[in-house]
Parts: structure tokens; sequence; C-alpha cells
């Protein structure tokens, strides 16, 4: 493990300032571990490299769990990998065993959503109550936080229900499928709204259904 800004080794005698009260302003994750543990292996590094690229949305701790018994039996830990998240110093999520990264995103999204997570739950909202001016602004941080990404292909397909030729304009440079999946979905939904400019109802329905086939894992 390397120590980082968002991730350290926590304890027995350091758990509460570590994890319970750092929880109560930004959530913590606990991987309770050992170095015996073929998954934990697996599992770290994902948590490890998810940790980092969240820039502070949360905090990894790790406790192994052969120096820290009494951790393992408070929080009534049976297997490991064992991952709890804590939130105003109490657990509010939790799996157990080395999970697919879709997976592991996934869980981390429901305790500590990312700025474009919040960006695409807000802009849907928006677009709800017919806000357009407002959602598009919102989409604007997922468009220019994380371009190519699976949030920034639901904000293009958002966009392009009430302004297409921008939308369309904007994938213009996935157009051309490269071989990878995720250049497959995006050189797809560029051509269903090249195909259908003109039929919004047509072009969104359709662009949807690519996103479901093309990122199954992601949703």
């Amino acid at each position: 493990m390397t120590t980082t800004e968002y991730i350290y080794d926590s304890s027995e005698a350091t758990f509460e300032n570590d994890v319970i009260r750092r929880s109560e302003e930004t959530p913590v994750v606990v991987d309770f571990w050992a170095p015996w543990c073929g998954p934990c292996r697996v599992l770290g590094p994902t948590l490890e490299r998810l940790a980092n690229e969240s820039d502070g949305a949360f905090y990894l701790a790790k406790v192994n769990v052969d120096e820290n018994p009494q951790l393992s039996l408070r929080f009534g830990v049976q297997g490991i990998p064992a991952v709890k998240a804590f939130r105003d110093g109490k657990v509010v999520s939790e799996f157990v065993g080395a999970q697919p990264e879709p997976r592991v995103r996934e869980f981390l999204k429901e305790i500590a959503p990312t700025e474009a997570d919040q960006a695409v739950e807000d802009a849907a909202s928006m677009l709800a109550t017919r806000h357009w001016a407002e959602a598009e602004e919102r989409y604007r941080v997922v468009l220019d936080s994380q371009p190519g990404s699976y949030a920034c292909v639901q904000a293009t397909i958002s966009l392009s229900d009430y302004d297409q030729p921008e939308a369309t304009a904007f994938m213009n440079p996935f157009a051309f499928d490269t071989g990878e999946p995720m250049s497959l979905g995006l050189a797809s939904i560029y051509g269903i709204l090249r195909n259908h400019e003109g039929n919004l109802d047509v072009s969104v329905d359709h662009a949807q259904l690519a996103l479901r086939l093309y990122f199954p894992l992601q949703r």
C-alpha cells in the first residue's frame, strides 16, 4: 500500500480520529484486510486508485485485521476483504469480497458522489422541470471535466433532447470506431444523432438504447 493524502493505515489506537471523527466531515471507506488474503490483494489496488482519483471525495482507511482484532469484532467482520463506508460516525454501506471495479465505483458513488455525478443528477432534475439553461450549465461541468466518460455520454444525450445540433457537434471527435468498447459506443451514438436529426424523440430514444447496450457495466 502506498500512503497518500487520501489513503492511510488505521488501528485500534487511532480509529476514533482516523475514521469516526473524520467521517463527520468527509466519508471514510474502511478496508479490512490481511497480507495473506488473496482477494484483498485484488481489491486493495482498485480501492487505492479510486481513492486517489476522487481527489478528496472520500478517505480510504486500511485496517489489518491480524493486528487489530478488536476492530474486527466491533464491526462484525467475518470475512475479508470487508469494506465499510462511514459517514457521520456510522456505517452507511458495506460489501464483502473482491468486487469488480464497476461495482466498486457504484458503491463509492452512493456514499461519495463526484462533482460530475452530482452535476448529472442536478441537470436531470432541471430538464424534468424544463429549466433548459440551468440544465445545460450543469451538463457543461460533466463535458468539461470528464470528456469521453460514461457521464459525459449521458450528458450529451440529454443535451440532445433540446439542442441536438450542438450535441452532435460535440460527439464529432468520437465519430470513428477504434475497436474499443467506449469508442464503439460513442461512434454508434454519434451516428444515431446524425441519422435522426429533425426527429428528436427517435434520436434520443435510440441513443439511450445504445447507451445501455455499449456501457452495461458502468450503469
